[in-house]
Order: C-alpha cells, then structure tokens, then sequence
C-alpha cells in the first residue's frame, strides 16, 4: 500500500498525463477557459487542523474558468445556466449539473468539507483523514479521490451539459447571449463524446442523439434531472465515475464520468465501466434463468 506521499505523487501524475491528453487539447480549443477569480481558498484554522496530518501540503490556490466558447461575446461566465430555456424543471437540471461537477458528495463525516469546493486546497489521503479524525469533528479538508482542479472542473462540466442538453424534450433559450456559438460548441463536443464512448462499445446516446443511461440503456427523460442523488428512484441520473473514485488519480475531468442512472450506478457497483467483470457478471447471472 502507497504512503501518503506516495498516493501525492501517483495523483499528480494523473493530472499530469490529462494535460497533455487529446481530451485536454480538444476541450480546451472548445472553451474560453479564462480565470473568473480564486475559488477553494483554505481558512488558516482548516490549514492548521489539517497539518496535523503526517506529510501534509496544502495544495496551490486554484480559479473558477469560463465555461462559455472561446471568443464569445460579453463577460465571462463558470455556467450555461443562460443556454436553458427558463422553466424550473431546467433550471433545476443545471443547478445539479453544476453542484456534482463543481463540489464534493455530501459527506458528513470529519474531516471531510460537506458540498467542499472540488479544487479546496486541503486534499487528504484515506490514511490522513484517519489520523487527523479523532482531533474532533472539524471539517478542514476534502478527500483527494474527489480533488480536481478547476480547468479539469470545466472540461467535466462540457461533457454534462452535452448529456444535459442531449435529453429528450430539453429546450434552448435561443435569445440567449451566443447561442449559435454555445450550440456549436455542444455540438462538437457531443460527437467527440460520442465517438470516443461508441468505439468502447460503451454508447452513451440512443441512435437518435438522445442521452441514455449509460449502463441500463434507457433513454433520460427532463424529469430525472431533478430527483436527489439520494433519492431511492432509480430513475434518477448521477454522476457515473467511468474509473470507481480513487487517490491514485483524478476522476472528474473530460470523459471521466457519464450519465448514469440510480440504477444503472447499482448495477455497476465498484467495476470499471469501460471493463468486462460487469456485464460478465451480468451474464452469468442472466444464464441461470434464460
């Protein structure tokens, strides 16, 4: 098992190998990616709490980007909240989208932020939030397996307006500012998506350009947009890690997750869903009865 310092290492490697990803360059020629200010700033008490940690560095400060297409028109913006029709079923829908792209799973367990910003500059190991846990009950850090930095955030947060935009009876707010240009951008980006996932033999749209739950196959309706993560219908669209959430490398990055449902994220359970082991289980499974 990786120490602490080690586990740093492997994970910054990750991020490392994304940068000089086709992934990274494609996204990056899509969006305008400008700096929209410093985001996940440390409190010096949270520093302080989680220094106590064995091998602890607190992580470089980190920015919100523009999400808008590179060469837009006005400000900047780190959403596409204009780009949906204004109804409140769409307007729920993006605000998901942001809060799983942009902050951590509730998590209420110390010392881990509940809703902490993904680019939060105190990112702990597994065996560092062990050894820090019994100071108390102080929130001070995130874990690293759900650390991105806040570019990568942007990228992730392209691939979910695609699978937001590509569901069934979603409606653009055409007077928008940029409409042509955001809706070229999607575009593009949807074909990448699909092309890369379709090669896989994992497709993540419906032979008509519809987003469908990745594992289950059934196209998404609006309506499961806006049920809770926590929800107990198993209809409702999470955030479906392609590689189970790890420290050993950054997992909300372009092409990192897909859209998944309740169910679907059930099925897959810990597997990887670009291997075999699930459907083969699912298989032998289904041989006992068919």
């Amino acid at each position: 098992m990786m120490n602490s310092v080690q586990q740093n290492l492997t994970f910054d490697k990750s991020l490392r190998q994304y940068e000089i990803s086709t992934s990274y360059c494609h996204v990056n020629k899509l969006i305008c990616g400008k700096t929209l200010g410093i985001v996940g700033k440390s409190k010096a008490t949270d520093t302080l709490m989680a220094g106590r940690a064995t091998d602890f560095v607190e992580r470089p400060l980190d920015s919100k980007y523009c999400c808008l297409p590179d060469g837009h028109d006005g400000k900047c913006a780190g959403n596409l909240a204009e780009f949906c029709a204004a109804n409140p079923l769409q307007k729920k829908a993006h605000q998901k989208i942001m809060t799983m792209n942009f902050q951590t799973p509730g998590n209420d367990y110390a010392p881990n932020k509940n809703r902490g910003c993904r680019n939060f500059q105190n990112a702990l190991t597994p065996s560092q939030a062990k050894e820090i846990r019994h100071f108390g009950k102080t929130s001070c850090a995130i874990p690293l397996s759900e650390y991105s930095p806040g570019l990568f955030q942007a990228h992730s947060f392209l691939d979910w307006m695609v699978y937001l935009s590509s569901t069934e009876n979603f409606k653009y707010n055409t007077t928008c500012s940029n409409f042509e240009s955001i809706l070229f951008m999607l575009e593009q980006h949807k074909s990448y998506i699909r092309a890369h996932f379709d090669r896989l033999n994992r497709p993540v749209f419906d032979t008509e350009g519809f987003t469908i739950c990745a594992v289950v196959g059934n196209r998404v309706e609006m309506e499961d947009w806006n049920v809770s993560p926590c929800s107990s219908k198993s209809k409702s669209i999470q955030f479906g890690h392609v590689r189970a959430r790890s420290p050993d490398y950054c997992s909300v990055l372009s092409l990192g997750a897909v859209a998944m449902s309740r169910r679907g994220n059930l099925i897959l359970g810990v597997h990887d869903f670009l291997g075999d082991e699930w459907v083969i289980e699912l298989k032998n499974i289904s041989s006992r009865f068919l």
